[in-house]
């Protein structure tokens, strides 16, 4: 199973993406972990641990989308056509340096909610010529659009 997730901002808004590959057999179970893991996040604060663990990544990620000048470029473009401010880039950074497992709750409370997630489940047949059986594979898609204006 190939899986990603992850979010795109926008200025009053944002988009959470998880997407997976996996086999028929899988996509059910699939589908129940992901809420799952939304019902974890509402009714308990992550580990330190974990935290430390995504917040090093969250890091690392953040220094290589700008670590070329056309990153860069582009990165301020994204700034300028959103109307943010220039100290955008040290809010998040500060954000992703101070936030707590208590305040990761409160906003998968306010935020993830379940009754609003699309799940987008589309499949392609292929012919295995070992078996000589059609073999299925599936792509999951949940996507959440987050209005954050209050």
């Amino acid at each position: 199973m190939v899986s990603s997730a992850g979010i795109m901002f926008y200025p009053d808004s944002g988009v959470l993406i998880v997407s997976t590959e996996t086999d028929n057999e899988y996509v059910e179970p699939l589908i129940q972990e992901v809420y799952h893991e939304i019902d974890r996040l509402h009714q308990e604060q992550v580990s330190v641990e974990e935290l430390t663990m995504v917040r090093n990544y969250m890091l690392g990620e953040m220094c290589r989308s700008y670590e070329s000048p056309f990153s860069l470029s582009d990165a301020w473009i994204f700034i300028a056509t959103s109307g943010l401010d220039d100290d955008y880039f040290s809010r998040s950074l500060h954000a992703v340096n101070e936030i707590t497992p208590a305040e990761i709750q409160d906003l998968a409370q306010r935020y993830l909610c379940k009754e609003t997630l699309k799940e987008v489940i589309a499949g392609k047949s292929c012919h295995n010529l070992l078996s000589g059986r059609d073999l299925w594979e599936r792509n999951c898609i949940f996507v959440q659009i987050v209005n954050l204006k209050e």
